[in-house]
């Protein structure tokens, strides 16, 4: 738990110096390149935690990684990391950053399983009664699944609607399970 704040903080305070220098969205594509870089070298990420490593040689390393940059926000704020002890942390401030980017523009992302393409104008009219229903301007990715039979599947993270066949069906035969024999 108090890692998850820590985290949080660090996140938004990536966010907030990242507003004021009106770098918000370049933010994103360089913290993507980097959790790119560390998904292709898991080494990178206990390179940078390790307490035998010096702080040196972790700096000059991100600076390798971000050279040459025009931006050198996430540098400085990673080596800031280093210089706190707080480089564990990492992983979950670059998670959480795009997170919070996105709930201060009023936008969230999701998900919509269906079991094959939607039409463009029913694809609409559900993106507007889910947008209703969130009270945020949604962006969907939409993704086929044909074991749902129909209907459709939401989610977000921490937002699940499951209004698909395969679910009503099962529920169906969960109460049949329980219903008396007459």
């Amino acid at each position: 738990m108090k890692s998850e704040v820590i985290a949080e903080r660090y996140a938004q305070a990536l966010l907030e110096v990242a507003e004021g220098h009106a770098l918000s969205e370049s933010m994103l594509e360089q913290i993507e390149r980097f959790r790119e870089a560390a998904g292709r070298f898991p080494e990178l990420s206990r390179f940078m935690e390790s307490p035998r490593v010096p702080e040196e040689k972790k700096e000059a390393l991100i600076g390798r990684i971000f050279e040459g940059e025009a931006k050198k926000v996430l540098t400085l704020f990673i080596r800031l990391l280093l210089r706190k002890g707080r480089i564990g942390y990492l992983g979950n401030i670059l998670s959480l950053y795009p997170k919070l980017h996105d709930a201060k523009r009023g936008v969230l992302k999701g998900t919509v399983t269906t079991a094959y393409p939607l039409d463009p104008e029913v694809l609409t009219r559900l993106k507007s009664k889910l947008e209703a229903e969130t009270h945020l301007a949604l962006e969907l990715t939409c993704v086929e699944n044909p074991e749902i039979l129909g209907g459709f599947i939401f989610s977000t993270g921490t937002t699940l609607i499951d209004a698909s066949i395969q679910r009503q069906l099962a529920e169906l035969g969960e109460r049949l399970k329980t219903a008396p024999l007459v």
